[in-house]
């Protein structure tokens, strides 16, 4: 395998921009079959987010003054051998298991343990994401499909959403963006929205596995929230906090058994990658839910009501509000399942909100509270126009801050940086002039609602996406009763 063929063209394509590293990759690749199969094969350990290998870096074995360096060395098909067999659940993750994958790193040339690191992190660590590379190669990896919906829009609604026949208006579930699919054909797979699987969840898996008997290859789309021990779905915070252990592979069984599944959606597997088209109306669609769920204990159908006008549609989105609940989405009973945004599904939300790119840290103020802590995050819009600080909303355990007696002090081992590049959910009031000299705006208000380890930066959202959210909220102000 060209393994230092790749790291070098790798590290050529971090000194270019744009375009021009698309490019690049084609032309290194179009006269040389052998390293267009090698760094294919590549990138789709990289990039295949299907696979965790639940190891985040490997030890290096340092040499022995008194028998040489380490006894073997491995070819970088070794190391791919080993994760490949610890993705599919072939060994355990133990000790035993990272002390052979130790070994085997160790037994690498050093740039072949930078291509290790890579395909651990799922990053290049040259600026080319995954949609980049698949103009290069475009069947690298196959896509999971996800349906999201429009902001509130009165003419979208009137002309799009056919209440006149009875529209679905469902509560807008505030837990953790979940798809089941029984592809591939050997196991049952739970993906979060940035295609990262969800590990531990047993009893959901199970349930849905049994489907595939009766009904054939599925996909089913939801989300994911944690009950408390008496029945009740948790906050947010709290239950996604849980979830996000279920992507690490660190759930407990306890944990696991709490975790429920809001489901809204379903397809066949095949129409879910894009391989063939599924043109049944989301009445019927939204029936197989009900009829498939109605009685699974940890698969739950969406809380949903016919409303025929936009007052009742109001009404429903008020009570759910005054129950705490976060809002609705309305949807046409005609509406096909499409990978992307539908014009036939709206979301019912007045306050704010956004998603933006966290691209610093600050301590907090000196001789207070989070002095030697995370006092705030540095955030942006993915356009760059929005740029603000923000530190309300964000946990003692987000901050890194423990007391210690009478002392205050930061969590052991506790490692701020990782939020850096992260997606972070914020609550605000209004966008506003920047007070900073030559910045554009920035937000009033902000508070964290969470950092959201299921997105990529590149879902983030921009200025003109948050100026339409916010033109929905106002509109839905405006809907008489």
């Amino acid at each position: 395998m060209k393994t230092f063929k790749i790291l070098e063209i790798i590290n050529q394509i971090a000194d270019l921009s744009g375009k021009l590293k698309i490019q690049f990759l084609a032309d290194a690749v179009e006269a040389d079959a052998e390293l267009k199969r090698d760094i294919e094969l590549f990138f789709q350990m990289v990039f295949d987010r299907s696979k965790t290998y639940r190891i985040t870096e490997f030890n290096l074995i340092e040499s022995n003054p008194l028998f040489g360096e380490v006894a073997k060395q491995y070819e970088f098909t070794a190391m791919i051998e080993f994760l490949e067999n610890v993705a599919r659940g072939l060994v355990p993750v133990n000790n035993q298991t990272r002390s052979q994958g130790n070994m085997v790193y160790s037994g690498l040339h050093k740039f072949e343990r930078e291509l290790t690191q890579m395909i651990l992190d799922h990053d290049l660590k040259c600026g080319m994401g995954l949609k980049s590379v698949m103009k290069v190669f475009p069947d690298l990896i196959q896509e999971l499909g996800f349906m999201k919906c429009e902001s509130f829009d009165v003419d979208k609604v009137n002309n799009d959403v056919h209440l006149e026949d009875g529209a679905y208006s469902q509560l807008k579930s505030d837990g953790v963006r979940c798809a089941m699919t029984h592809e591939p054909v050997d196991k049952v797979q739970l993906l979060s929205f940035n295609q990262n699987p969800f590990l531990g969840l047993d009893d959901l898996q199970r349930e849905f596995a049994a489907l595939r008997e009766t009904d054939g290859e599925l996909y089913v789309e939801g989300e994911l929230v944690v009950l408390d021990r008496s029945g009740n779905i948790l906050p947010r915070k709290t239950g996604n906090g849980i979830i996000n252990k279920a992507t690490q592979g660190t759930i407990t069984p306890e944990e696991a058994k709490r975790v429920r599944m809001i489901v809204w959606d379903i397809v066949p597997a095949a129409a879910a990658y894009g391989r063939e088209k599924y043109e049944v109306s989301y009445k019927e669609r939204f029936e197989r839910i009900q009829k498939l769920f109605g009685n699974s204990k940890y698969i739950i159908p969406t809380e949903s009501r016919v409303v025929t006008n936009l007052a009742e549609a109001k009404r429903h989105y008020f009570e759910l509000l005054a129950r705490g609940e976060e809002g609705t989405i309305l949807k046409s009973p005609h509406s096909l399942w499409k990978n992307g945004r539908s014009k036939n599904q709206v979301k019912f939300k007045e306050i704010h909100e956004g998603d933006f790119i966290i691209t610093g840290w600050l301590h907090g103020d000196a001789r207070k509270k989070y002095e030697h802590c995370i006092g705030r995050f540095q955030c942006r819009s993915k356009c760059g126009e929005i740029e603000f600080e923000v530190g309300s909303g964000l946990s003692d355990e987000m901050r890194g801050y423990m007391k210690d007696g009478k002392t205050h002090s930061v969590v052991p081992d506790f490692n701020p940086d990782r939020f850096i590049g992260q997606v972070v959910e914020i609550l605000y009031n209004n966008r506003i002039q920047s007070k900073v000299e030559g910045k554009n705006e920035s937000l009033f208000l902000p508070r964290v609602v969470e950092v959201r380890f299921d997105k990529d930066a590149e879902h983030a959202d921009t200025r003109d996406v948050l100026i339409k959210r916010e033109e929905a909220s106002r509109q839905i102000g405006d809907i008489d009763v």
